[in-house]
């Protein structure tokens, strides 16, 4: 018995030991030439995403997961520096010195999103500033040497105006809390949008050899989609609603998801393993069935219910944030825009109960995996809660996104009733390997919920990950939204698989998928009003009647062969085709619940048209 209580107590002290062997937590300071701190310097795990920055003082603390090990130390005016550290060397504070750096600026052309590119690269007018221009300039300052000299830039000493060259990130202390730092100040962020749900053909942008490795690697794939319109006998759409997509033999539940504000619901029938086709599913809803759905390619599967006309006045967002160090150079400007989208969100919708949460997460083994702010209707402790968060932890490339997901659904605590629930979640990186299965979970809970995803991913993503987003969004009726690189904040921006997109300030697209998700048609269709709509550009048509009661006439000023209808949010419902080109077209809208439509159609040498038509029942 001693015996094995021995070798019991060297094993502890063997995994004890190594345990302790495989993570280590550096510190130190960093300063310049003349052993003054730099401030906010950028402290980095070399070949790894493991970042920190140091404070005002120039202290920083950064965790390894082994040594040896290699650390690059940069900052904005001097030569970056790599220090290598060994056992040897890893119990005593750092102290390391920065040297000014020789670069010199050829020419900086300066556009209206504050991002540096060449000339040619600009296609609107741009100010060019030559270097010598603002190294013979007696003023402090290369942001206040571009005065007079930049369109719209002005600046003055006021302490409440942006300044130049201020810190990107804050560091994260041992508990994850942001220290003081200087304000960043939202609608700086750049992105685009992507809506596969505006796509005729699912993953047409794919070649079949990327969308089965991408697939494979995730074990998810949305391909069978079975799409639900659910309205009352007064033809208005219900929102909130459960619908089923069920087996027709076993009555065994595929796939469950719930209406959006639109009365609309997403289903999918990858997972039972069938071909599409092969099973004819029912779908059903409140004790109303349709056998025999029709997959997409062939409709829109119209219920009604029995149900009184009810438009539900809470809306849920929740916004789900990576907070491991190298999310280090945008957190700090997404929490500023942050704070935009929620105060600009409850002002602008000051009629309806918006409540407002939001979990940051890190990674297994950092000071804290994840952390939340429950639903509220006052933002303001959201508001304290996410300007208290910085960036930090992490080290290797995957993050724990699963166990962030699932404290969103299961410790957030979401209305039971509402007419859209939103969760941004706000990334750059996937979750781990092992994790696979376990989002496959997630996600059918999610939808299943009624909780729609929107993946906001920064730079730093890969191509894998970003089929796992667009995954998410297809699955639970989101949105897959993607920083670009035209802000000039941050890394380099992948560019999504798609043939086009929009660049919008983030602020900007972030409250306009708020707007479209919090707009329910009125129960009485005479006091219908027009939904909020992105773009609308029909050029000269004639369209009548509008308001119609079902058919729309459409005169277009070319001939076209394809015309498609949308909801307002722009999700694809139908497709018209003529054998010729043709300038009349005849849209029957009678199957679909009173609301707002868009005809889209793409006219040669003009590009794509968007007409407006509202349908009252």
């Amino acid at each position: 018995m001693r015996i094995r209580l021995l070798w019991a107590a060297l094993l502890l002290c063997l995994f004890a030991g190594a345990a302790a062997a495989q993570s280590r937590t550096l510190t130190g300071h960093v300063v310049d030439a003349a052993a003054s701190p730099v401030p906010f310097a950028t402290i980095s795990e070399k070949g790894t995403r493991n970042a920190v920055q140091a404070d005002a003082s120039g202290s920083f603390m950064i965790r390894v997961a082994r040594l040896p090990v290699t650390l690059v130390f940069s900052a904005t005016g001097y030569a970056a520096h790599s220090v290598s550290i060994d056992e040897k060397h890893s119990g005593k504070p750092l102290q390391v010195a920065l040297t000014r750096s020789t670069a010199t600026l050829d020419e900086v052309v300066v556009t209206t999103l504050g991002s540096t590119r060449s000339a040619k690269e600009v296609g609107t007018s741009v100010a060019r500033v030559r270097a010598s221009e603002l190294t013979m300039a007696k003023v402090s300052g290369r942001a206040t040497r571009l005065e007079g000299k930049v369109s719209g830039l002005v600046i003055d000493g006021r302490p409440d105006r942006p300044k130049a060259e201020t810190p990107m990130a804050p560091v994260a202390t041992e508990t994850g809390t942001a220290p003081s730092r200087p304000k960043k100040y939202g609608k700086q962020l750049t992105a685009g949008e992507l809506n596969d749900f505006r796509k005729w053909k699912l993953w047409s942008d794919y070649t079949e050899s990327d969308f089965e490795t991408s697939s494979s690697r995730w074990g998810l794939r949305f391909r069978q989609r079975y799409c639900v319109q659910v309205q009352n006998e007064l033809r208005g759409p219900v929102a909130g609603a459960a619908v089923f997509l069920l087996h027709p033999d076993s009555r065994d539940t595929v796939w469950r998801a719930v209406t959006d504000n639109t009365g609309k619901a997403e289903l999918w029938a990858d997972g039972a393993g069938h071909e599409e086709g092969a099973v004819a599913y029912t779908v059903a809803c409140g004790g109303t069935e349709r056998r025999r759905a029709l997959p997409f390619r062939r409709g829109i599967n119209q219920l009604t219910v029995p149900v009184a006309c009810a438009v539900p006045e809470a809306v849920d967002v929740a916004f789900v944030v990576d907070a491991t160090g190298s999310m280090g150079d945008e957190i700090s400007y997404l929490q500023a825009e942050l704070n935009d989208v929620i105060g600009g969100a409850r002002a602008r919708h000051s009629d309806i109960r918006l409540r407002v949460a939001s979990v940051f997460y890190r990674d297994r083994h950092d000071a804290y995996l994840t952390r939340h702010s429950d639903f509220s209707e006052d933002v303001a402790p959201l508001l304290d809660f996410v300007s208290k968060q910085a960036a930090g932890g992490g080290g290797d490339f995957p993050e724990a996104v699963d166990d962030a997901l699932a404290t969103a659904l299961d410790s957030l605590h979401w209305s039971a009733s509402a007419r859209t629930r939103l969760l941004f979640l706000v990334l750059d990186a996937p979750p781990h390997d092992e994790a696979r299965d376990r989002m496959d979970s997630l996600v059918r809970r999610a939808a299943a919920l009624g909780v729609r995803i929107v993946p906001v991913v920064c730079s730093g993503i890969d191509k894998p990950t970003e089929y796992l987003m667009r995954c998410l969004a297809l699955a639970t009726n989101g949105n897959y939204v993607f920083l670009t690189d035209d802000s000039g904040i941050g890394g380099k921006h992948l560019k999504p698989t798609t043939d086009e997109f929009k660049v919008e300030l983030l602020a900007d697209l972030l409250q306009r998928l708020i707007d479209e998700a919090c707009y329910v048609a009125p129960c009485d269709p005479q006091l219908l009003q027009p939904a909020p709509v992105a773009l609308v550009d029909s050029g000269s048509v004639q369209l009548y009647p509008n308001p119609t009661h079902d058919v729309a006439h459409l005169v277009t000023t070319k001939a076209v062969r394809e015309l498609f209808v949308t909801d307002f949010t722009g999700k694809l419902l139908q497709r018209l085709s003529a054998g010729i080109k043709t300038r009349r077209w005849h849209i029957r809208l009678g199957a679909y619940p009173s609301g707002t439509y868009l005809l889209r159609y793409f006219v040669e040498d003009e590009g794509w048209r968007t007409a407006r038509v509202v349908l009252l029942r």
